[in-house]
């Protein structure tokens, strides 16, 4: 089974990456165009971590509205089984494709900002409405969400998101411990 993990190259996407490699697993990640510069494998770790990896060109707020980036996301996803995000992960796939996300790891923003239309600038008014709608739906739409309890204020606004028998009540751990056993550990 081949797994995509889209996302930033946070450091929850990089552990996951790992763990599920680890375990046998064919794990690849996908980082978004927008956040390959400063979220790499070599900010987060010891040691360059050793599996598949490439950028893809989309999964930013910019390119969203751009009809284009439909088929580039498709082909993108179509060689995984199994496909697990963040960010805009959510909503890139309700807009743009007919899949689902296996899992949902929500990073912040994501889970309790975008899918609730605050109001932006003007200018942006449109886009917005649109990504916060497709958000919701691909949220909505995950089989699993990965996310810890939380305060009472977030819980409020993410609970109408998704069923709670969804939710896997753990986070992706901030660290791949391993990478950092022996000398690095102490």
């Amino acid at each position: 089974m081949k797994i995509g993990i889209l996302g930033n190259m946070n450091n929850n996407s990089n552990n996951l990456a790992q763990y599920l490699r680890a375990e046998g697993a064919d794990a690849h990640l996908l980082f978004y165009e927008n956040e390959a510069t400063h979220f790499t494998p070599d900010a987060d770790e010891v040691t360059q971590p050793d599996y598949p990896q490439r950028t893809i060109n989309w999964g930013s707020y910019k390119n969203f509205m751009n009809p284009a980036k439909g088929q580039q996301v498709r082909d993108d996803i179509a060689p995984y089984d199994l496909l697990i995000g963040t960010r805009l992960a959510p909503a890139y796939l309700a807009r743009f494709t007919d899949r689902k996300l296996d899992g949902f790891m929500p990073t912040g923003g994501d889970i309790w900002t975008v899918p609730h239309f605050s109001g932006f600038a003007p200018k942006n008014l449109l886009k917005w409405a649109f990504v916060s709608r497709a958000q919701r739906k691909g949220i909505r739409e995950s089989r699993r969400i990965f996310m810890d309890k939380t305060n009472q204020i977030v819980e409020d606004l993410v609970t109408p998101l998704f069923d709670a028998n969804r939710r896997v009540e753990t986070g992706v751990p901030a660290i791949y411990a391993p990478s950092y056993q022996g000398n690095h550990w102490e």
